[in-house]
C-alpha cells in the first residue's frame, strides 16, 4: 500500500481513499454527489449537477 497521495494519483490502477488515508488498487467507489443535500430546498436549488428531491425515498438524488 502506498502512503503518499501524490504517488497514488500518478498510478491509474489505484485510488486514494480519504477516509482510510491510503492508496488502494482499483477505481474509487462512485458516490452520489447529491446525497450530501439533506434538505429538499437546497437539493432542488442545485441545478449544476442535476439534483432532484425524491419524495418516495425522501432524499436528494442525481437525475442524470
Amino acid at each position: 500500500m502506498t502512503g503518499d497521495s501524490a504517488v497514488c494519483a500518478q498510478d491509474p490502477a489505484c485510488h486514494w481513499d480519504y477516509a482510510k488515508r491510503g492508496c488502494y488498487a482499483g477505481a474509487a467507489e462512485r458516490v452520489d454527489p447529491c446525497g450530501a443535500h439533506g434538505d429538499k430546498t437546497i437539493c432542488e436549488q442545485d441545478v449544476s449537477i442535476g439534483c432532484k428531491w425524491s419524495t418516495n425515498d425522501n432524499k436528494c438524488e442525481q437525475t442524470n
